[in-house]
């Protein structure tokens, strides 16, 4: 299932990680691009129903990321993933976002990466 405008199905955080699998094989080169391009998306607008955190357990995810406990970047990488796995990979960077811009860069790199080592097609 390909996320784009036509399309206007909802998917699942799953579903998400597969079609972006999908993507990223057909086209490595351009792994980062595609990824970039999907972050960038409304999340209210790909996940089905009960993906989207409300609004108070979005400020409790920003939170935790600004927690010194996540000051430790594996840590912090951890969570992001976890709330990924949750929450689809919009979400993710969307509460990851006030955190160090330099996690973020390393998400965008580690998610490309896991997508092409986990991802189930």
């Amino acid at each position: 299932m390909m996320i784009n405008e036509e399309n206007k199905e909802r998917i699942t955080p799953r579903e998400e990680m597969a079609d972006l699998k999908k993507q990223i094989s057909a086209s490595p080169e351009r792994a980062r691009e595609i990824v970039t391009s999907h972050l960038e998306r409304d999340p209210e607008q790909i996940y089905q129903v009960g993906f989207t955190p409300s609004p108070e357990k979005f400020a409790r995810l920003e939170q935790q990321l600004l927690d010194p406990h996540y000051k430790e970047k594996e840590k912090a990488m951890e969570k992001i993933f976890a709330i990924a796995e949750d929450h689809g990979l919009i979400n993710a960077v969307k509460a990851a976002q006030k955190a160090d811009p330099a996690l973020l860069d390393e998400f965008h790199d580690r998610v490309i990466k896991y997508i092409n080592e986990n991802a189930v097609s």
